[in-house]
């Protein structure tokens, strides 16, 4: 456990410096990544926009781990690495919580996203990591 050594002669003000002491540390902290399992990975045309997408299914276990993620990041991107590189950095919009999404980038073409689908599918997976701000 960490113990503060911060000392004031003001009431109060020794248990603030000491908070933020403990915590802001932490916050620059980056998040490990977290490997999701894909069951399926497709290149497709989103029906609103006509933009190029992947469709992805989850594993049950990857499911929840995005479920959880998503919710707690959302309006933040996350960094999708095949192989320890950056792939794209889509943005959650909404709670993941079905575990069968689409992803877009404003880089993405249809035959990037084919690529990448074929390598995702390859991979069997793909690394996500959230970093931290």
């Amino acid at each position: 456990m960490a113990r503060c050594l911060c000392r004031s002669k003001k009431a109060g003000l020794s248990g603030l410096f000491c908070f933020l002491a403990l915590i802001l540390p932490a916050a620059s902290v980056t998040a490990e990544p977290i490997m999701l399992e894909i069951v399926s990975a497709e290149a497709g045309v989103d029906q609103r926009t006509r933009g190029p997408i992947i469709n992805l299914k989850l594993s049950e276990v990857s499911k929840r781990r995005l479920a959880e993620i998503s919710q707690k990041h959302l309006g933040h991107a996350a960094d999708f690495r095949i192989d320890g590189r950056i792939v794209m950095s889509p943005v959650f919009r909404e709670p993941i919580l079905g575990g069968s999404l689409q992803v877009s980038d404003k880089d993405l073409t249809i035959e990037r996203a084919r690529s990448l689908a074929a390598q995702i599918s390859a991979a069997k997976g793909i690394e996500i990591e959230v970093p931290s701000d």
